[in-house]
């Protein structure tokens, strides 16, 4: 189930369906694809806007994997906890113990 309103992007609000600061603009994360914008303390997990930025920010609905830049086998990418960037399972390189 998403957690993203459907509509038009306007980057002036929260598109989390469940926004927990309406009335606010600050820490507002804007999607590099489809430019809807989101609070980071909305997030689950919260996102914290200076780390995530350091990247470009793509919402759940856009998300790609970081190394293959695909995003089929969606059930096998991981989500970062910290920098909110995807990566497939598969397309990680395994640290030899």
């Amino acid at each position: 189930m998403s957690q993203v309103k459907s509509a038009p992007s306007d980057q002036s609000i929260c598109y989390w369906t469940f926004c927990k600061k309406a009335s606010s603009q600050e820490d507002m994360l804007n999607c590099k694809k489809c430019t809807r914008s989101f609070h980071g303390k909305c997030c689950e997990p919260p996102l914290n806007k200076q780390l995530v930025t350091r990247f470009d920010y793509l919402c759940n609905e856009c998300k790609i994997c970081v190394k293959c830049n695909q995003t089929h086998n969606e059930n096998e990418l991981l989500i970062c906890d910290a920098c909110d960037r995807a990566f497939h399972m598969n397309c990680l390189v395994n640290p030899h113990y």
